[in-house]
């Protein structure tokens, strides 16, 4: 911008100056028809630039030193201040108008956008993640114990243990999340009995139990039957052939169908069914919590709680406990985007508090406004207007200069035929 400021100057500068040169080569021949046409038209384009390059310098400088009605907008910066404050507080930014604004927006909508559209979660997540690690590394796990303690055991005690639990098994059940717990067993086990160390084991245990073959007639009918079964008397082979067996009973469980499968299901829904009408099992699992509420020391676990979450806390996201957090935040905001009711009451809160906001605060729009007017020095603000109104500025010059030429021969060639 300043460039092209720079360069229309210089057109208007040059403007003038041919004006100039114009007027002294024709006026020689001013005597003539075309010389004094041309004296007369050069004379006043020199005039005319002059004059308003004068008016646009005074109101930046004082052209030529001089002082007399120069200088406008240094001169008057503070009514220029006064008319800007008032302009954006009065008719631009107005309290209606802010409101009215704020009235056709929705904010949980612009708040779901900016999370899943414009990296928002992410942030967030961040920031949350510096809070907490922060927090955590100033909390005292001793002395956060000390007054956790009373506080958790009172609310485990109020917490009646038998719908908890009840409601968190049908919940699962009825979610399908006991599969998943199954499902996710039957992996953890199946790395479990790939495992080489499993493999020491089972020849381990084949080896005792070789060892003791002589002791024990029963045990040796069984040993001779694992091992014509497994075509030698190697422990190694049979060590492995049973750790493959394991992992193929266990893949067999993997299927829904299955009787094993079957039957635990079976198993958890006569739980569920004892957990709500047998009161001799309620009674025996209410007096089981408190005895594990009564015999638990609540200070010493969360101090030694804590002192692990610090100890495996990192400056990341990589943290275990970091993740579940996330998980939770992740699962917040899905509710909340599906639930249109949420979204509703979110949207009206938050237009009644930003109305009350405006209200009360803005004033403040001009003060602002105002403090960011007074960081411009009086040369900043002649650069700043000249960057934005200059080059039409400069073009009242160049105009000026056009204008005068056409006005000087009009009125020479009115003097010639009057």
């Amino acid at each position: 911008m300043k460039q092209m400021t720079g360069s229309i100057r210089s057109v208007a500068t040059i403007t003038l100056g041919i004006s100039i040169a114009g007027y002294f080569i024709a006026y020689p021949f001013h005597e003539t028809l075309l010389g004094g046409l041309l004296t007369s038209g050069f004379g006043a384009a020199v005039v005319g630039g002059l004059a308003d390059w004068f008016a646009v310098t005074a109101l930046f400088r004082k052209p030529l030193g001089i002082p007399f009605h120069t200088a406008l907008i240094p001169r008057n910066r503070e009514k220029i201040f006064r008319a800007i404050v008032k302009l954006v507080e009065n008719d631009l930014l107005t309290q209606e108008s802010i409101i009215a604004q704020i009235q056709r927006r929705s904010p949980s909508k612009l708040l779901l956008d900016y999370l899943e559209q414009h990296g928002g979660l992410l942030k967030t997540k961040k920031v949350l993640h510096r809070v907490m690690l922060d927090i955590l590394k100033k909390i005292d796990p001793e002395e956060t114990g000390k007054w956790m303690a009373p506080v958790v055991e009172k609310y485990m005690d109020s917490i009646r243990v038998v719908p908890a639990i009840s409601d968190a098994i049908e919940w699962s059940i009825r979610n399908g999340y006991d599969d998943k717990l199954v499902l996710f067993v039957l992996d953890e086990l199946g790395r479990l009995a790939k495992h080489p160390q499993i493999y020491l084991i089972l020849k381990a245990l084949l080896q005792e139990t070789r060892d003791k073959y002589e002791q024990d007639m029963a045990r040796r009918k069984v040993v001779d039957w694992l091992l014509a079964r497994s075509g030698g008397y190697s422990t190694g082979k049979l060590a492995a052939l049973a750790q493959r067996k394991i992992g193929d009973f266990l893949t067999q469980l993997h299927n829904p169908e299955h009787s094993l499968r079957y039957l635990l299901k079976s198993r958890v829904i006569l739980l569920l069914t004892y957990l709500r009408q047998d009161p001799v099992y309620q009674a025996k699992l209410e007096e089981w919590k408190e005895q594990s509420i009564s015999q638990t020391d609540w200070q010493d676990y969360i101090s030694k709680f804590i002192s692990r979450l610090q100890q495996n806390s990192r400056p990341s996201e990589t943290a275990d406990w970091l993740q579940i957090f996330d998980n939770q935040v992740e699962r917040l905001i899905e509710n909340f985007r599906s639930d249109y009711g949420k979204q509703e009451r979110f949207d009206r809160y938050t237009k009644e508090k930003l109305a009350g906001i405006v209200d009360a605060y803005h004033y403040q729009i001009g003060r602002t406004v105002r403090e960011k007017l007074e960081q411009f020095s009086d040369e900043m603000l002649v650069n700043f207007m000249e960057d934005k109104v200059g080059n039409d500025l400069q073009m009242v010059r160049i105009n000026g200069s056009v204008v005068g030429s056409v006005v000087g021969m009009l009125i020479y060639l009115a003097i010639i035929w009057l």
